[in-house]
């Protein structure tokens, strides 16, 4: 059984999300069934049958406890990929980040307890959480960023997300390189979306590595393949 996420829109009525969207279109194609399910239907369903959930990062957490395992631990940033970085990134917290020279990117190690951002000043780390580990980096300025999609290694889509409408072309060697080097890394995810940027010099750089097990679907990612993403992840976790 696939279990999809339907989301609370107000006054009483719920939604798919566009990623859920996506994945009922094609098990409308195929004639899978499908459940729905909503965030209040998490503590009591089992998800015994599930043959994979798709929803937000804490249902896809639920799902998977339920079943004995747990989420993956971040790896935005893999090892192998560090020359693909250029610039200084390190582990920190609230209090390291005071004594860092501005500005500083953050984002959270645990996954998306907050979106990532660029901080100027210590009254920007006010909703963070004192203790909480985190993320820091360089600041790089991105003419263009880049999702690529990988399933079991091998790229199925590459969609520009910024919102900028300039021409910037990403170093698909470069890319392609660096998804080789994932394949061969037995610490990498059988799938996964990972984010480029191009900076102002035309290097192609890592933004970071998404794991595959609930993550957005860009561009003009198309129905099956989004779907063979998702559910290779998954098996893969429950094996």
């Amino acid at each position: 059984m696939i279990y999809l996420q339907k989301y609370d829109r107000g006054e009483g009525g719920f939604h798919l999300g566009r990623e859920e969207q996506l994945i009922y279109s094609h098990l409308i194609v195929e004639g899978v069934q499908c459940r729905f399910f909503t965030e209040h239907d998490l503590s009591e369903l089992t998800f015994k049958d599930a043959d994979l959930v798709v929803g937000s990062i804490q249902a896809v957490r639920t799902a998977l406890e339920k079943l004995g395992r747990s989420l993956p631990e971040p790896d935005y940033y893999p090892n192998i990929l560090t020359d693909y970085l250029e610039r200084k990134v390190w582990v920190t917290d609230r209090t390291g980040l005071t004594l860092c020279k501005w500005p500083v990117f953050v984002k959270p190690i645990e996954w998306k307890s907050f979106d990532g951002r660029v901080v100027s000043k210590s009254g920007d780390l006010s909703d963070i959480p004192a203790q909480e580990l985190l993320y820091a980096s360089d600041v790089v300025t991105f003419n263009a960023e880049y999702r690529v999609y990988v399933v079991n290694g091998e790229i199925v889509e590459v969609s520009r997300y910024d919102s900028s409408d300039n021409e910037v072309e990403l170093d698909k060697r470069r890319v392609g390189v660096a998804v080789q080097l994932l394949k061969l890394d037995s610490n990498s995810p059988s799938s996964f979306a990972i984010d480029f940027g191009v900076t102002d010099d035309g290097r192609t750089l890592l933004v970071e590595l998404n794991d595959g097990f609930s993550i957005g679907a860009y561009g003009n990612l198309k129905a099956k393949d989004y779907y063979d993403l998702l559910k290779s992840r998954w098996d893969e976790i429950l094996s």
